[in-house]
């Protein structure tokens, strides 16, 4: 987890890098809650809460939660990160109203994202009555792609959510864009969103705030009773079919306003043309592009310097901005979530740990396989013979040494007893060659022991036996 990308009450969105067992990442956004709400149960039932009716909605209009992390009490909701920027901070940077086609183009998405979240179910099928209940400009996000998304089902209000503190006797959400219902803490239902929104698109539509007073008491009794002026009284370019969408979509009583998302989207597109989303993205990039390259130049340095499983983060000062490279230096915890990427490391190293163990093992078997080299001390003299190849067990020719000498020199002959040892070589004159000779039956008298050219000791001559 890295510096901050934007900053709530009750809780920061930090970029966060994650990793799969594959050793491929993806950047993301990832939701903390303050110190001073981390402590809460009630608060961390309702956090979780929200991660889970997220995961219940599939719809390219609202951003999509990914995982759940725990970790040292705290606990951690990893969304999709989308390369872009509220319509609250876009509002507030520009200072201008946006175009018709692309402001009702926005709606229309948002729209239809809200469409999704009322519709969703359980994993039974069942249908989980989710109520947004914090519609407004900081909770829809304009991609650089051009399409609007939907986020922070916080407060969001649904028939089966773990934490009842999000059911009654509490207002949630910002007073400004709630309906009547909602501050006067009756039963709401999904024609509450319907009125936020139309409140959103009153204000992008005139550049001015419709509700706001200056306290909170005010605002609420601006909510329930002031008069709403006609969008196209503040904006002659307002038509009057727009116009007329809008106060249907401000309707204090529930059954006078469009009974669902779709119906209003309906009725936004043929009230005025939408925008396409190349010319959503290129008004982007011209109104708050160098803002969107300093956070293009957060997430290369994330890439760049952070690909390990394991990051540090730290709280944002006050007097730092968001969404910066500056906001990313500096320890101030931990997420280690990052194990998938270790595990895969460990798994690679194993591996090749096995590999150069097998091959040492098998280069030592076949070493000990090899039978150990003899010393031989090959023969001088007379019986000097090549000696015989070792990679088999050899076959020799008897060799019986015959001195052939002139008839009056005598016959060479050793004798030797049967316990002493064997006779050394028999030296013989310069004419003596040693020739092979059939084996004949000698007596064991005349028998002696004579080194072979193998190094292996024989009886001689051939036929001899003990």
């Amino acid at each position: 987890m890295f510096g901050p990308i934007a900053s709530g009450g009750m809780a920061t969105v930090h970029f966060g890098r994650l990793l799969s067992d594959g050793g491929f990442g993806r950047i993301v956004a990832i939701k903390r809650l303050r110190e001073q709400f981390a402590a809460s149960n009630e608060i961390l039932t309702s956090f979780v809460d929200e991660a889970r009716l997220v995961s219940r909605i599939q719809h390219p209009n609202v951003v999509p939660s990914l995982d759940v992390v725990t970790q040292d009490g705290e606990v951690f909701i990893v969304m999709e990160y989308v390369a872009g920027e509220s319509l609250s901070r876009i509002a507030s940077m520009t200072g201008s109203v946006a175009p018709l086609d692309i402001t009702c183009s926005l709606m229309g998405g948002v729209l239809q994202g809200l469409q999704a979240a009322h519709e969703a179910t359980s994993e039974l099928g069942e249908p989980l009555g989710i109520v947004h209940r914090d519609v407004s400009p900081q909770n829809i996000l304009v991609g650089r792609d051009g399409h609007p998304r939907l986020l922070d089902f916080g407060v969001a209000k649904a028939r089966n959510r773990l934490s009842p503190a999000t059911d009654s006797g509490i207002i949630k959400g910002k007073l400004a864009y709630m309906s009547p219902e909602q501050v006067a803490d009756r039963g709401v239902d999904h024609r509450t969103d319907l009125f936020a929104l139309g409140v959103v698109l009153w204000e992008l539509l005139t550049g001015q705030r419709l509700f706001q007073g200056t306290n909170e008491a005010a605002t609420i009794l601006n909510v329930s009773s002031r008069q709403i002026p006609e969008a196209s009284s503040l904006n002659p370019g307002i038509g009057q079919a727009l116009s007329a969408v809008v106060r249907k979509a401000l309707a204090r009583d529930p059954l006078h306003r469009f009974q669902s998302a779709r119906e209003f989207a309906y009725a936004l597109e043929h009230a005025s043309p939408f925008a396409s989303a190349g010319r959503v993205s290129a008004w982007l990039d011209a109104v708050v592009g160098q803002s969107l390259k300093l956070r293009a130049g957060a997430v290369s340095e994330i890439e760049r310097f952070g690909s390990g499983p394991t990051t540090q983060v730290r709280e944002p000062r006050a007097e730092e901005g968001t969404g910066t490279s500056a906001n990313l230096a500096g320890p101030a915890g931990k997420i280690t979530r990052g194990s998938g990427a270790r595990r895969w490391f460990a798994g690679v190293l194993v591996v090749v740990l096995a590999g150069v163990a097998g091959a040492w093992l098998a280069t030592s078997r076949r070493l000990a396989s090899r039978p150990l080299a003899r010393s031989i001390v090959p023969p001088t003299g007379l019986f000097d013979v090549a000696q015989p190849s070792q990679s088999a067990e050899p076959t020799h020719p008897i060799v019986t040494p015959t001195v052939v000498a002139p008839e009056t020199a005598p016959t060479a002959s050793v004798s030797t007893s049967a316990s002493a040892p064997p006779s050394p070589i028999l030296r013989a004159p310069a004419s003596v060659r040693v020739t092979a000779s059939a084996p004949v039956s000698t007596p064991a008298a005349d028998c002696a022991r004579v080194l072979g050219p193998d190094g292996i000791w024989r009886l001689s001559p051939p036929g001899c036996s003990r």
